[in-house]
């Protein structure tokens, strides 16, 4: 029972579920997904669902059942129960989808050992994030002429000397010069989090960047970044964390992603966000 991202018959991902065991006999399942929520959604957008488990033979039914899922292509599922009685797992509300193991995918977006080689841009080959993402981080010329928080610069160590245990999020600005948002919580990390092993340990940023890397900010930039930031940090990197799924598409010519999901449906009025990056 590997916690599972969900896929439908062409290969688009609808969601993510993996198991929290909280003791010997409370285990529970939470479902992130991708979802069409106004039918004018084309982005869509993630919402959170939780629910305990009752364990019927090999069967492990969901005690508060999820019921119309709106996957962005239209199409909708429902997350019942998850069978384990045949030689691959499926899930009871869902018809023609893969179910693919995620077991290590926070590992794999370790973006030290990946060589920094994930991108995230809005053109149609490096997917999309919802709009209120990319309204609020899209570039913005700084007093001196350099850019503000370019999210297709976002990296999460570059010209950090800060503690070893708490790896920043960056944001790439003017001649190398960074702004650096560590996380207020020790050992803060894009790696896997033992306690829930797809969840990512990177929470309660600080409210203001710190300057790092090779180049320099004045104090006047600093500001200018950390307002444009703020709604950024504020709503994205929450108390909540991220989950992370990670889905290599062989049909897209071996184009390998790593979906970054946010778990609060309060994050925007239609619901949380979400991000891929792609592996050049």
């Amino acid at each position: 029972m590997d916690n599972q991202s969900i896929c439908d018959a062409s290969g688009n991902f609808i969601g993510y579920y993996g198991l929290v065991l909280n003791g010997v006999n409370d285990l529970s399942v939470k479902v992130i997904t991708i979802e069409n929520k106004d039918g004018n959604d084309a982005n869509g957008h993630t919402q959170y669902y939780e629910s305990k488990l009752t364990k019927e033979g090999q069967i492990f039914k969901l005690d508060t059942p999820v019921e119309q899922i709106k996957s962005v292509n239209g199409a909708t599922y429902a997350f019942k129960a998850i069978d384990c009685t045949g030689d691959a797992v499926a899930v009871d509300g869902m018809s023609n989808v893969t179910l693919t193991s995620n077991k290590g995918a926070v590992n794999d977006f370790d973006y030290v050992t990946s060589g920094g080689k994930f991108t995230l841009g809005k053109a149609q080959d490096h997917g999309a994030a919802c709009d209120e993402i990319w309204a609020g981080t899209g570039g913005q010329a700084t007093s001196s002429g350099g850019t503000i928080a370019d999210i297709n610069a976002m990296s999460y160590d570059y010209g950090w000397n800060g503690s070893p245990k708490q790896r920043p999020l960056v944001i790439w600005t003017w001649w190398f010069a960074n702004l650096a948002f560590p996380s207020s919580e020790e050992g803060a990390s894009i790696l896997m989090n033992n306690s829930d092993k797809d969840r990512v340990l990177f929470k309660n940023i600080s409210g203001s960047g710190q300057t790092c890397g090779g180049g320099t900010l004045n104090a006047t930039e600093v500001a200018e970044i950390n307002a444009y930031c703020k709604d950024l940090i504020d709503t994205w990197f929450n108390e909540k964390g991220l989950f992370v799924v990670r889905h290599d598409r062989q049909s897209a010519g071996d184009k390998f992603y790593i979906y970054l999901l946010c778990p609060d449906t309060e994050a925007t009025s239609k619901g949380g966000m979400w991000m891929k990056y792609q592996r050049d």
